[in-house]
């Protein structure tokens, strides 16, 4: 496994775990800083991987409000809070790179959600994110005009 894909699954976790949590409207950061270091833990990973998922994790949640819009959009007539929350998730995960990071090309970020898909969604779930991602990037793609 890579080690990109390692950090995406951290990520991942993480951010199911903090999505679990009921919130008292305060600022979710502490809890996924404790799920964080709990699994960095009892997980073998790097120090790179350990970076990259923060800001992964960090960005996500610093961005939900523009994320989770954008997931909708695509979603067609499904709200976010219907999505399950491993998908909404690794589409939260996948939208992140693709709205805010310029190293990771779309169609990596789109392949890398479908992996985790296959790993961690119902069967049917990999067709539903690769169609809501797809559409983002397309979306994304005419509107700067760039080709990736």
């Amino acid at each position: 496994m890579s080690s990109r894909r390692k950090a995406r699954e951290l990520a991942l976790k993480v951010l199911y775990q903090n999505d679990s949590m009921p919130h008292d409207g305060t600022e979710p950061l502490s809890t996924w800083k404790d799920t964080f270091k709990y699994l960095t833990d009892i997980m073998d990973i790097d120090k790179e991987e350990k970076k990259f998922a923060k800001e992964l994790v960090e960005g996500t949640l610093k961005n939900i409000e523009l994320i989770d819009p954008k997931i909708s959009e695509f979603s067609k007539h499904w709200k976010i809070s219907r999505i399950s929350v491993v998908d909404r998730n690794i589409m939260r995960i996948a939208c992140y790179e693709m709205l805010f990071s310029e190293k990771v090309p779309h169609a990596v970020s789109i392949d890398e959600a479908i992996e985790l898909s296959k790993k961690y969604s119902a069967t049917e779930s990999k067709s539903f994110i690769n169609g809501v991602l797809d559409g983002i990037c397309k979306d994304l793609q005419k509107k700067s005009k760039i080709k990736n």
